[in-house]
């Protein structure tokens, strides 16, 4: 039989703590570095404890990982609670460990103190008493009243007593030494501590002692607190960057802590916050300025933040939650031209139920955007979770994209911003450039003088594109810009729309590289949708014009995307993007080899033999 053994209680919610605890359990939040776990256990192991006891309830796994991974993880005993049992409850699940020692120390969890354990040990063993709490002075919640003799004389006002002249009240750290003895007092099942320590009192007025501590203590049970004590600990300004952790470019934080494996976007600018992987917790949104307009709206302390990324927009998104309230905030960039656009465009399509987001508050000067949060079923994320249900997916995407081009040259006073900007040649042209730029010369390392015989059937591209109908067009009407609301079909990313060819969207959506589609069931979405369209008003398109339309969208659409995936993955430096170019690549091919099928049509592709023999008798896939 051992002397000693310890417990770290490391089982509570941390409710007020949240919405840090929601994601991380309280005792393995680091300070300056270490989690107060690790704390906990070397101020068990210098007091010469080698078994210690931990207690879990709250992302249980959590702790159960964090222990597994310690190098000395075989001193353990982890006691999982799938109720929370509570101070005493915890000593219930542990009492065969606990009872293989004459004596144990129980060590709160969410605790900061600097207490030498030994010492609190010593002076247990130096009275028969069974129970020795160990007490600081912290006036804001002394509750323990400690007599004469260092004899604890009540706990929290339980007993009643009346203060004498050698009383004085002190704060239980949740730091104790008892005998195995008090183990008989525990009762089975859900309890609490102090009820079992007052109960003892009773009995014995002498049983419960007191170790008074005069060092550092601290209940570290709120995020300000939490951040007050790195700031005492590190200086004020501080950045605590635990392992593994990612800090985009120009992110600027202050007084913040950056736990192990977060990833914090590019630009992000925060004070007094917690930060993790993709999310963060701020002390005072409103004394952020980004964050200004969250707060405004209600948005406070409470609120989770989690960044969405893995778009190519320069725009910065955090979804806000609190409870069961949702926004989205954006913050736009000065550079960016399309900001009021964004906003003009936004509050038409949402006003004529063709699915934008809700326009919640506008910062100008700030130039941040709360907005309806549309949640995070992408039509891209749906697809990948139930093929089957592809079909009727797309049906009813492309029900709204035939409204959103029914709404013809008649309705441009609605939005002028919307149809400000058309698919000309130049527009047109620039991006066929683009691809030549940034795909054939950026990503491929094509010599570029090499590639000028492509320019004549790039302007040939464009003047079959310009010869289509026009329409109102997204521009990138494609998996991950569609969302799907509480069976609503809903837009984003819509700032770039323009009057244009009307096979741009629908090739964009039915050939877009992030979704592996049948291919009998593209070819029959493809040819029913100009049905769609002729049914709400729009022009009619014979069949084998639609195919040529199709065949000469889609070279245009595929080669800009082409482009953008190659500046996106190597200017912008988001290789993810890269991942799209095997199946952009070979879906171009494939439309090339369309162009002699629909030879002959008003809107036809032009040849493009140079094209070909680029994509085919070269190999560069």
């Amino acid at each position: 039989m051992t002397d000693l053994r310890g417990m770290v209680l490391a089982a509570g919610l941390g409710t007020r703590l949240r919405p840090v605890t929601d994601y991380l359990p309280k005792p393995l939040l680091p300070v300056a570095g270490t989690p107060l776990l690790d704390r906990a256990v070397t101020a068990l192991t210098d007091a010469g404890i080698d078994r210690v006891a931990v207690n879990a309830h709250h992302r249980a796994d959590r702790i159960e990982a964090h222990l597994r991974h310690r190098p000395d993880r075989h001193r353990f005993h982890l006691s999982v609670e799938t109720e929370i049992l509570g101070t005493a409850g915890a000593l219930h699940g542990a009492r065969a460990f606990l009872a293989a020692a004459k004596q144990f120390v129980i060590y709160n969890g969410d605790v900061l103190c600097d207490l030498d354990v030994g010492e609190l040990v010593a002076a247990h063993r130096r009275h028969p008493a069974p129970a020795t709490l160990a007490l600081v002075d912290w006036p804001a919640v002394n509750s323990v009243v400690l007599g004469a003799g260092g004899i604890v004389r009540d706990l929290a006002g339980r007993l009643g007593v009346s203060d004498g002249p050698d009383d004085r009240t002190l704060t239980f750290t949740g730091i104790a030494c008892y005998d195995r003895s008090l183990l008989d007092r525990v009762p089975d099942g859900a309890g609490d501590l102090v009820t079992v320590l007052v109960d003892l009192m009773r009995a014995q007025p002498d049983a419960v002692r007191a170790h008074v501590h005069g060092g550092a203590w601290e209940d570290l049970g709120t995020l300000e607190r939490y951040l007050d004590a790195h700031r005492r600990i590190l200086g004020p300004g501080f950045l605590s960057v635990g392992r593994g952790a990612e800090i985009g470019a120009d992110a600027q934080l202050s007084d913040c802590v950056v736990l192990p494996g977060a990833v914090v976007p590019g630009g992000a600018t925060l004070d007094r916050a917690v930060l993790g992987a993709g999310w963060a917790v701020v002390e005072r949104p409103d004394a952020n300025g980004e964050l200004a307009l969250a707060a405004r709206a209600g948005f406070d302390s409470s609120t989770q933040l989690d960044w969405i990324t893995g778009h190519g927009s320069e725009r910065r998104f955090v979804r806000l939650r609190q409870g069961d309230r949702r926004a989205v905030l954006m913050s736009v960039p000065q550079s960016d031209p399309d900001h009021d656009r964004f906003l003009a465009i936004a509050g038409f399509l949402y006003d004529c139920g063709l699915g934008a987001p809700a326009v919640l508050a506008h910062d100008p000067r700030r130039r941040t955007v709360l907005l309806e949060d549309l949640g995070k079923d992408t039509l891209q994320t749906l697809v990948g979770a139930s093929p089957a249900r592809a079909g009727l997916l797309y049906d009813q995407i492309l029900d709204r994209l035939a409204d959103l081009q029914t709404f013809g040259a008649e309705s441009r006073t609605l939005c002028p911003p919307a149809w400000n900007r058309t698919f000309d040649a130049d527009h047109l042209r620039w991006e066929t450039d683009y691809f030549r730029e940034r795909f054939l010369v950026g990503h491929l390392g094509l010599p570029a003088s090499e590639l000028e015989a492509l320019t004549p059937e790039f302007d040939a591209l464009a003047a079959a594109c310009l010869r289509q109908p026009r329409t109102l067009v997204h521009r990138d009407f494609q998996s991950q810009n569609i969302l799907v609301k509480d069976g609503v079909v809903r837009l984003v990313d819509f700032q770039g729309m323009r009057w244009g060819p009307m096979a741009y969207d629908v090739v964009s959506l039915l050939l877009d590289p992030y979704v592996d589609l049948d291919a009998t069931l593209v070819d029959g979405l493809l040819a029913g949708f100009p049905a769609r369209v002729a049914a709400r008003g729009g022009p009619v398109i014979a069949a084998d014009d639609w195919q040529a339309m199709v065949v000469a969208a889609a070279l245009q659409r595929l080669m800009q995307a082409l482009g953008a995936y190659g500046f996106l993955g190597h200017v912008r430096r988001r290789p993810q993007f890269l991942e799209s170019i095997p199946t952009a690549l070979a879906r171009l091919g494939e439309q090339v080899a369309q162009i002699p099928r629909v030879a002959g049509c008003a809107a036809s592709p032009p040849p493009m033999p140079n094209l070909a023999d680029l994509l085919f008798q070269k190999s560069i896939r």
